[in-house]
């Protein structure tokens, strides 16, 4: 088979993958985005998000002057806003580069295992982000000045250099501030967390400041930020805060955060956290000796996993599933058969919401790629006896199903711009009606049907209060409030027999596990715990409880005897008043969202969205440097709209002792598909002799062009890649008239396809569990280029996990080029720029990393040797990478962290053919690195790696070498 049918193969091959893609890599291209305009935001809103952005809009310019006035500082130009619904979960973001920027993820929070208290998510979540513009955003004296002049350069925004928990803290202060009921600076979750670490030992300053991986991972920034900006509140009041962040809105020169501890408060950092230290034994401890002097319960765990462990179901036969999830690995699906141990693995998941039937199977809720940029949840089915998985639902949205107790249908909770509606679906997932609509506001949790078949019970928020237990009665399609008193109840279970309901409430303070008499309303405490218990199930023959609890580690699985039952009354006001004196509590009709704040502003500016008045530059850089030979002055810029539909950069200088420009763009177009990337670079490059005397100057011009075709997924992504590269050196200025002139002309087409299937989990020490692929055919026939003919290169890379984190990481790299005059390949050194950019970020890699690569690693050898040049290469690699040890400490300033550490054994083996019908012998060579994963400036990992190689054959040499980044 000819290399122009490969080329031509995969051409068509490209074109008929991407034509189902229809869709960029940040915004789906089918919506149409408007902007609204109010005093201090620009909202940006697709289809059907008008009613939405109007009254964000409302609430963000109440809170804007709020957070105005606390932190005294108000951004002297619009915040950017952009609301998506095309997540279904939570979120938001904000961004203080190239404008003050929040994206919103508009579906309010659903997951009530680990529920925020709120009276309004949207204003909860502006409070939160809004917090962040402000306070990144505000600076003082040389770092205003200098902003004035040079713009939104990153490091004249002192209070983004800050560790994460600094950040972090503040807004979930904020957020925390305004009532004793709303933030997670006052929910009985982070409660819970915080008892669980005064008794394991609180957190070092010096592990906070990193990125950890250790429970409880990524809330730990919020968690103990949080609480310290209570501790600041009640040891120096609100005044002391804003000194604080005064002082180091002010610093020019980043990471001086114990300076401005020791000016605001008389102590460094270190100090502060010893107070800060107490201050939590003060506050907790109490708490914690109060519990147990109630009697903590004495439930068996049954998995030992920690983090996400747990979401436990039983069925009628004793046996038990649960979700296994931690950072090591993908979420598991367990089977405990007949509740005991040792635990099966079912099937991997990528989602917690789950319900079995005994014949239909296990109905799980996942979230997947939908044209590349909607994350949506759709529904599976996996069987119990193969564990098989099907999809039954595609883009539909639905977040929590349940079965009917005959398995034949499924009640199921739908979600779009930020409302919910709960469906009726088959058993294969086909809509059969519309059993409620939600208003505007009300939000419901996972539902569960009634034994009978007759209700389904369920979490609901309305506006007005917190979560509450309802119950929905099928034939009269109204719900029915079970329980109403300002606590979080979540979770809700029938017993088999369905004479009551397992809930998980925080009636003292902490989540633990209750029982609700239906016929008489009463409630029932089963555990006293001190971390959190949720999510109950009830073991066969109401022989006792199987229930999530929180511990140390995380979450697991427990198993608590009906013996062991707390056995205490509850008695919370069971119905709103309104509802009292008619003993019904039947909601009839949604409730409207109450207003908070002015009226909806009807004379609010709308216009269509418009990237081009959004794009000018908002920052540049000057740059100067002078030698012997060369006197550049110039300057760099950047830019982009809010969509990121445009993205550039721009870099100019003049050489005023020589008289010539050099410098560079980049620009990508993240609109349609495909996306757009373009770049260019002009450089003056000097040539010399051995004594260092100056020989000339060559004039190099890169270009290239790309088109990106991307096809993701949770499980796999795809890219197809069409390209352009040029590059032309030509000799610019000779100073030895004995030295000829040379030139080059090095141009390019070329094809690519890229795979990627490999993961990388947080407390992996390498990718793992998967394989990546880079398949590239490029052509020179047709260009004025010096090289001519086509060159193919094949490059596999597959990770196995050998148990813990112990990974055999394989390469396998061919390349072919014909006899025509292709550019040769070289082997050989200890780096070529391993980068191969996974679909998912092909975007923002450079062309270059893709097509007209020529050089390739084989250590052990030095670049240059002439047996390892060639027209065709094989490169074959393996490594045995093993951890050592996992730090996650840092010092404070400088402000140097240290992750991990992992060790490697490798062997590599290749070799160059000058023609195809003559080979050479491979070059095989050996060796072991140390890699450290190390993290500057609290949160910017790099690595570094400490290698020795020996080379086997001739030409090898042993290598000692320090290089950054990875290896394959």
């Amino acid at each position: 088979m000819s290399l122009r049918f490969v080329f031509i193969l995969l051409f068509l091959l490209s074109i008929c993958l991407a034509i189902p893609a229809q869709a960029a890599y940040r915004y789906d291209p089918a919506l149409h985005w408007r902007t609204l305009h109010s005093a201090h935001f620009e909202i940006d809103f697709h289809d059907g998000e008008q009613a939405l952005a109007q009254r964000v809009a409302d609430i963000a310019e109440r809170i804007q002057l709020r957070i105005s006035d606390y932190f005294q500082w108000s951004p002297a130009e619009k915040t950017q806003v952009i609301l998506v619904d095309r997540m279904d979960y939570s979120n938001g973001y904000a961004l203080p580069i190239p404008h003050n920027l929040m994206v919103l993820i508009v579906t309010p929070p659903d997951d009530i295992t680990f529920l925020d208290n709120y009276d309004d998510y949207l204003e909860y979540l502006i409070t939160h982000e809004y917090t962040h513009i402000v306070h990144i955003d505000k600076a003082r004296r040389a770092p205003l000045a200098l902003r004035r002049l040079f713009g939104r350069i990153p490091w004249l925004f002192p209070n983004s250099l800050q560790p994460a928990w600094v950040i972090e803290g503040i807004a979930t202060y904020q957020e925390s501030r305004e009532t004793p009921t709303t933030g997670r600076g006052n929910n009985a979750y982070y409660r819970g967390l915080m008892r669980n670490e005064v008794v394991a030992g609180l957190k070092p300053l010096r592990q906070i400041n990193q990125p950890i991986t250790d429970w409880p991972m990524g809330t730990s920034y919020y968690l103990y930020g949080v609480y310290f900006f209570n501790f600041l509140k009640a040891r120096y009041g609100d005044a002391g805060i804003q000194r604080w962040i005064d002082e180091y809105s002010d610093n020019l020169l980043p990471y001086f955060i114990n300076r401005t501890s020791q000016q605001s408060f008389g102590k460094d950092l270190d100090g502060m956290w010893q107070d800060y230290q107490h201050y939590l034994q003060q506050q907790f401890q109490p708490d914690i000796e109060q519990r147990r002097l109630r009697g903590l319960s004495k439930a068996t765990p049954l998995s030992h996993a920690g983090y996400y462990t747990g979401y436990p179901h039983s069925l009628a036969n004793g046996d038990v599933y649960y979700l296994k999830s931690s950072p090591q690995s993908e979420a598991m699906l367990m089977l405990l058969p007949q509740g005991r141990g040792p635990a099966k693995e079912v099937a991997e998941v990528h989602g917690e919401h789950f319900d079995i039937h005994p014949q239909q199977g296990i109905v799980l809720a996942q979230l997947d790629a939908v044209h590349n940029t909607n994350i949506y949840s759709d529904l599976y089915v996996i069987d119990l006896q193969t564990h098989a998985q099907r999809q039954i639902t595609h883009g539909k949205r639905y977040s929590y199903a349940a079965w009917h107790p005959d398995g034949t249908r499924l009640a199921a909770v739908h979600n779009a711009l930020g409302n919910k509606r709960l469906d009726l679906l088959d058993s294969n997932g086909h809509f059969i009606e519309t059993l409620w609509q939600g208003s505007e506001g009300e939000i419901l949790g996972q539902p569960q049907w009634s034994p009978d078949g007759k209700h389904i019970v369920a979490a609901v928020w309305r506006p007005g209060s917190q979560w509450d237990l309802e119950q929905f009665d099928i034939r009269q399609r109204q719900w029915r409030r079970l329980t109403r008193d300002g606590h979080i109840e979540s979770q809700p279970r029938y017993s088999a027999d369905g004479r009551y309901l397992l809930f998980s409430a925080d009636y003292d303070g902490a989540f633990n596990i209750y029982r609700l008499e239906l016929a008489s309303g009463d409630i029932i405490q089963l555990t006293n715990v001190l971390g959190g218990a949720m999510i109950a199930a009830p073991a066969p023959q109401d022989r006792g409880i199987y229930f999530m609890g929180l511990n140390r580690a995380g979450y697991d699985v427990y198993y608590l005897p009906r013996e062991g039952y707390l056995g205490r009354a509850y008695q919370p006001s069971l119905l709103p008043v309104a509802d009292a004196a008619t003993n019904t509590g039947l909601i009839k009709t949604a409730l409207p969202v109450p207003q908070t704040g002015p009226a909806t502003h009807a004379d609010y500016p709308i216009t269509d969205y418009n990237a081009l008045d959004k794009i000018l530059p908002t920052a540049w850089l000057p740059y100067a440097g002078f030698s012997d030979d060369r006197s550049d002055v110039g300057f760099t810029t950047f830019g982009g709209d809010p969509l990121e539909r445009h993205l550039y950069s721009l870099l100019y200088l003049y050489d005023f002792k020589n008289r010539w420009s050099q410098g560079g763009f980049s620009y990508i177009y993240d609109r349609w598909n495909p996306s757009v990337k373009l770049s260019g670079l002009r450089e003056m490059l000097s040539s010399r002799d051995n004594n260092n005397n100056l020989l000339g100057y060559t004039r190099s011009d890169t270009v290239t062009a790309e088109l990106l075709f991307p096809i993701l997924s949770h499980e796999r992504q795809w890219s197809i890649h069409l390209g352009y590269v040029s590059i032309r050196e030509t000799d610019h200025t000779t100073l030895k008239p004995a030295i000829p002139d040379t030139g080059l002309t090095d141009e390019v087409l070329g094809t690519a396809l890229t795979y990627n299937s490999a993961k990388r989990y947080p407390r992996s020490i390498s990718s793992n569990d998967g394989q990546r692929l880079r398949l590239v055919y490029e052509d020179s026939d047709t260009l004025n280029s010096d090289y001519k003919g086509q060159v193919a290169t094949l490059d596999w890379r597959g990770y196995f996990r050998l148990g813990g984190q112990h990974v055999l990481a394989t390469r396998l790299l061919l390349g072919r080029g014909d006899e025509s005059g292709s550019r040769p390949f070289r082997l050989g050194g200890t780096r070529d720029g391993y980068l191969l950019a996974t679909p998912a970020n092909a975007l923002y890699a450079s062309t270059q990393t893709v097509f007209n690569r020529r050089n390739y690693a084989l250590r052990g050898y030095p670049t240059g040797l002439r047996s390892l040049i060639g027209r065709d290469i094989t490169l074959a690699e393996a490594e045995w990478r093993f951890p050592i040890a996992r730090i996650e400490r840092g010092w404070m300033a400088p402000p140097v962290g240290l992750q991990q550490v992992y060790g490697l054994l490798f062997y590599n083996t290749g070799k160059a053919d000058n023609t195809q019908a003559k080979g050479n012998d491979y070059h095989p060579g050996a060796g072991a690195e140390i890699n450290a994963a190390l993290v500057l400036g609290y949160g910017f990992p790099f690595n570094v790696r400490v290698g020795y190689a020996h080379g086997y054959d001739t030409g090898g040499e042993d290598q000692y070498y320090v290089t950054l980044g990875a290896t394959f």
